[in-house]
């Protein structure tokens, strides 16, 4: 592949460089432009940060030789080989159609604060789907090979504690009918109340046998989910609700029931608790005597679902839920403000989970 000799050469805005894992000066730079990951010694990433803005390619060979100790000739090979294989571009290449569409997209949704968002949609945007066109066969044809790939085997995770409060049978005789109706706040948050809330929105009605060696049992709960694998998990920050002791609890699904979390109880008061919760405590208003945070166990969703767009199932399991509590609450006569603005680094740290493995999507918190 020849290159073009132009007057000035910079690093492509759309490079993310991060350290590899377990690798001492070794380094990956991901394009999300082109899809495109390379790893990188330690003088190629201190090249590609110094071409972070246009200067001619003469010149950014002398400085990467001066700040590098290397060679001339050794700094201009560098340089050239990055720009033969992308890393560095060229004006020509900064005016082409899908450059120009980056940047828009990146300008457009970089004024909502949705850099992140941008960054994940323009990786994955156009990823190749499921052709359908022949039935639904292609999907079953998936589905075995993932059988023989790996065990469907995640449903629960194992208890954290043997403190645990019973959950209430599920029947029809629980909820509030019709369900969604208002009542008006004409009630707090009790135990009976809470426990109802969580046994009917998070509860197992039904199991289903899976025909597949090792696979867990298909599950049902009030709210449909994606394969019926329901990632979503509940707990609980109990604040101040009348016969159930202040502190963290994991809404179980298996065992029907709270289970106690080792850890400190919540303090609403704390500057920490509020920069944390910044949106389902300050935003509500109501008292809030509960919060339930829910999250996703990541890896069960995508045993199904394994494309880019994945966290769409995810965000609509989850938001299922919280509608349930809310129009559950709202038919009990207790105030239920859903919130999606707390800060989720915070969250996953407090209740005790890896945010990469299962990570906070919603609260709701209940007055």
């Amino acid at each position: 592949m020849s290159v073009q000799v132009t007057e000035s050469v910079q690093a492509s805005e759309f490079i993310r460089l991060t350290p590899r894992p377990g690798a001492a000066g070794q380094w990956i730079a991901d394009d999300l432009l082109t899809r495109r990951s390379f790893k990188l010694g330690a003088q190629e990433a201190a090249v590609l940060v110094l071409a972070g803005r246009p200067r001619e390619r003469r010149l950014l060979a002398e400085e990467a030789a001066a700040e590098l100790g290397v060679p001339p000739e050794r700094a201009e090979a560098v340089v050239a080989t990055m720009e033969k294989v992308g890393l560095l571009v060229d004006d020509a290449y900064l005016d082409t159609p899908r450059y120009q569409w980056g940047r828009e997209l990146f300008r457009r949704w970089e004024e909502k604060g949705w850099r992140m968002a941008a960054e994940y949609h323009l990786a994955a945007h156009d990823f190749p789907g499921v052709d359908y066109s022949k039935g639904i066969s292609v999907d079953r044809e998936r589905i075995h090979r993932y059988r023989d790939e790996e065990i469907d085997g995640d449903r629960f995770k194992e208890p954290a504690s043997a403190e645990r409060i019973p959950l209430p049978a599920l029947s029809p005789d629980l909820a509030p009918m019709p369900v969604g109706t208002d009542a008006g706040r004409t009630r707090q948050l009790d135990r009976p109340g809470l426990l109802t809330i969580a046994a009917l929105a998070l509860g197992i009605v039904e199991t289903t046998r899976s025909r597949a060696p090792g696979s867990a049992d298909y599950l049902t709960r009030t709210s449909p989910s994606g394969g019926r694998r329901h990632p979503t998990e509940g707990y609980l920050a109990v604040l101040d609700v009348d016969g159930v002791e202040p502190g963290w609890y994991h809404v179980h699904g298996g065992l029907h029931a709270l289970v106690k979390l080792p850890l400190p109880a919540p303090d609403p008061d704390s500057e920490e608790f509020r920069r944390v919760f910044r949106a389902s405590t300050t935003r509500p208003a109501f008292d809030v005597r509960c919060l339930l945070v829910l999250t996703s166990v990541f890896r069960r969703n995508m045993w199904r679902y394994r494309e880019p767009r994945t966290y769409r199932s995810i965000h609509m399991d989850a938001g299922h839920i919280a509608s349930t509590v809310t129009q559950l609450a709202e038919g009990f006569g207790i105030p239920a403000f859903p919130a999606y603005g707390d800060l989720e680094s915070g969250v996953e740290r407090m209740i005790g989970v890896d945010g990469l493995a299962e990570g906070l999507i919603a609260t709701v918190a209940l007055g």
